[in-house]
């Protein structure tokens, strides 16, 4: 990747943003996890999951909560690679000619962030807590370790 990137920041909806510190905030495993690693591991059980769009509520305003400048420096090279990932393995429908578009990998990436904070507001946070969720995000962490190109 060269250097003069054009990426976008990361905005996501407040009700996403309620949920992200809820689950940093929940005595449990993510307890104390920021937000760029929350969204993270929502976008991947979406995309492990194939968790259908989830629309955002009417009204709904997008605050940013990753500059571009943030995203754009070295520091953050691997995120912007996760989000690469993310884009390939869904929109991009693993085709590489298809990743030059910056604004449409981030607004994918946050899409399926959004599903999987949904997911996760209602397994992790309402229905029975961590303790039932832990299994799943056991198995999913594990299917990281299997090869994702076939």
């Amino acid at each position: 990747m060269s250097k003069r990137q054009n990426w976008p920041s990361i905005s996501i909806c407040e009700s996403d943003q309620d949920i992200v510190r809820e689950i940093s905030q929940y005595q449990g495993i993510l307890r104390g996890t920021d937000t760029k690693d929350i969204l993270m591991i929502a976008a991947s059980l979406a995309v492990d999951m194939d968790i259908p769009e989830v629309p955002i509520p009417a009204g709904e305003h997008k605050k940013d909560i990753m500059h571009q400048s943030l995203l754009r420096s070295e520091a953050y090279r691997e995120y912007r690679q996760y989000m690469l990932l993310i884009y390939y393995l869904t929109a991009g429908q693993r085709d590489l000619k298809t990743m030059s578009d910056f604004k449409a990998i981030v607004d994918n990436f946050v899409d399926y962030a959004h599903r999987g904070l949904q997911l996760l507001k209602t397994s992790y946070l309402k229905a029975g807590g961590p303790e039932q969720f832990e299994d799943k995000f056991a198995e999913a962490i594990g299917k990281c370790q299997q090869p994702i190109l076939n």
